[in-house]
């Protein structure tokens, strides 16, 4: 056979291997083919957290559990900044609102895969009594393993913000529409 003859017949089997791989993980619903989606983990599996920053005041007013894919939704969540690769990397932010003492806190325990989702086990630290009336807003980001899977309990976009209508009391006639 001739090195030209025998450089085609390489670049065919090629060819072929790379389509029947193919073929093979889209029967599979294997996604790990593809470069920009991260490696499934096995069912029962821990993500491990690679860091975690908590904090009592931030700026955000919302209680809200996101998971945070890219540094455009990022840009979006008024915290603190956390190193984070997208490529190999997601964070997981819960925010627990504005509340009105500076003693609660909230913290991330373990994050693990049961099934077709990951679960995530977090604590939420209330003050006991009556502790001084300050306004905080706790909160907690942990950066763990990028997985493609759907968080439970936690939203992949922002939540659009609604304006709160002032309660009646609190009206001055200026705040009353007037009607034409």
């Amino acid at each position: 056979m001739s090195n030209a003859h025998r450089a085609g017949y390489d670049d065919r089997m090629r060819r072929s291997r790379t389509s029947i791989s193919l073929i093979a993980a889209l029967a599979c619903g294997c996604h790990e083919i593809r470069p920009d989606r991260a490696p499934l983990l096995p069912d029962g599996e821990h993500l491990p957290i690679l860091n975690q920053v908590a904090g009592t005041y931030s700026r955000e007013d919302r209680p809200m559990r996101l998971v945070i894919r890219d540094a455009a939704m990022l840009a979006q969540v008024p915290l603190v900044d956390v190193p984070v690769d997208f490529r190999k990397e997601m964070l997981l932010v819960i925010t627990l609102g504005r509340r009105l003492s500076d003693q609660y806190r909230v913290q991330i325990n373990r994050v693990w895969r049961d099934g077709g989702l990951l679960k995530v086990d977090y604590t939420v630290v209330a003050p006991d009594g009556n502790p001084p009336l300050a306004i905080s807003s706790p909160f907690c980001i942990a950066v763990v393993p990028r997985c493609d899977l759907n968080v439970e309990g936690f939203s992949a976009t922002i939540p659009v913000l609604k304006r709160r209508r002032v309660p009646e009391l609190l009206q001055e006639q200026r705040d009353i529409p007037t009607r034409p």
